[in-house]
């Protein structure tokens, strides 16, 4: 597992080093060297054990869940020291949760909010703030309770103060001020579901892309705005192969791979300033990408490719890992 901090040159990887023993990894991109290693030890030598991490830019602190130890690691991105731990169980503990506890820890995810100095965190239907940045760690606070369905994921941008909660029919939109929760919107559209994958959120903009599993190995990726009451597709790209997509977020561009077996390219969608583009909702727009390139032809074929984005320059593999391939 890895993770690019583009604003500092640094690649964050967590690698196997034993049965019980993991290894965090800091490598500077421009001198390809390795800088910082820390190590942890396992209690369990699960292989299949869920990771989380989530740097964050603006604290330098770095966030680094493992399911097998059901510890929740606050460290600093620079030098990996240890700040802070929290245990999962407690805060299930704490939450009246403890009867859960086992799905929890293998379905939890969380981030960062600097400005409040506080984890965000999903467990199941909640939404869950704690503030860490005290001697004594606060009892979590419960920002939202789902009651229709659970959650799945959560992104939070820091730049427009917002959180999004991806559920399987329904996102959730938390808007953050200095203090706490400002707003709070939940959508839905008849584009999300079982078959559904949120692909990328361009908060600026005030949209997500979503795929839509029509067949085996082809979907739509459908572009959904909420500056309307509720989701409303903007556009959509229809009868894509389900190659692969990347969300470049300082240019706001959507890539994602078509073509053939026999010959794949990579093409372009601009988010940027799309609204004013657009102008209107009422008659959803059909696109088309604009090519970038051609995927040079090898002598074995990929059902998905996997793409990495560094400065300005993309990264382009074979997919080997079964876990990022959308399996209806």
């Amino acid at each position: 597992m890895e993770v690019i901090l583009p604003k500092t040159n640094l690649l964050i990887c967590v690698y196997r080093e034993g049965p019980y023993i993991l290894t965090l990894n800091i490598y500077n991109l421009l001198s390809y060297k390795l800088t910082r290693r820390g190590t942890i030890y396992a209690n369990t030598n699960a292989v299949n054990s869920r990771y989380i991490l989530r740097p964050n830019h603006d604290s330098k602190k770095l966030i680094f869940y493992l399911e097998c130890q059901s510890s929740i690691e606050i460290r600093s991105i620079l030098s990996l020291k240890l700040i802070k731990t929290l245990s999962l169980a407690q805060i299930c503990n704490q939450l009246n949760m403890s009867n859960k506890f086992s799905e929890l820890k293998c379905s939890v995810d969380m981030d960062y909010i600097s400005h409040l100095s506080s984890i965000i965190m999903l467990l199941n239907t909640k939404i869950v703030l704690i503030q860490v940045d005290k001697a004594t760690t606060t009892i979590p606070m419960v920002l939202f309770d789902n009651e229709i369905e659970k959650f799945n994921s959560l992104r939070y941008n820091s730049k427009q103060r917002t959180l999004l909660v991806e559920g399987t029919s329904s996102i959730l939109l938390l808007k953050f001020d200095e203090v706490g929760v400002n707003s709070t919107r939940l959508l839905t559209s008849n584009k999300l579901g079982k078959a559904s994958k949120l692909l990328c959120w361009n908060p600026f903009e005030d949209l997500v892309v979503v795929s839509q599993r029509i067949a085996q190995k082809r979907e739509h990726y459908h572009i959904l705005s909420y500056r309307t009451e509720n989701l409303s597709v903007a556009a959509s790209i229809l009868g894509v192969p389900a190659y692969g997509t990347f969300y470049e977020e300082e240019s706001q561009s959507f890539l994602y791979i078509e073509g053939t077996e026999e010959q794949q390219a990579i093409s372009r969608v601009s988010l940027k300033d799309f609204n004013s583009n657009i102008g209107s909702f009422e008659k959803p727009l059909v696109l088309e990408g604009e090519c970038m390139t051609y995927i040079p032809v090898t002598d074995h074929q990929h059902d998905s490719y996997y793409m990495i984005g560094y400065r300005t320059f993309l990264y382009v593999g074979p997919n080997f890992n079964n876990d990022k391939v959308f399996i209806r």
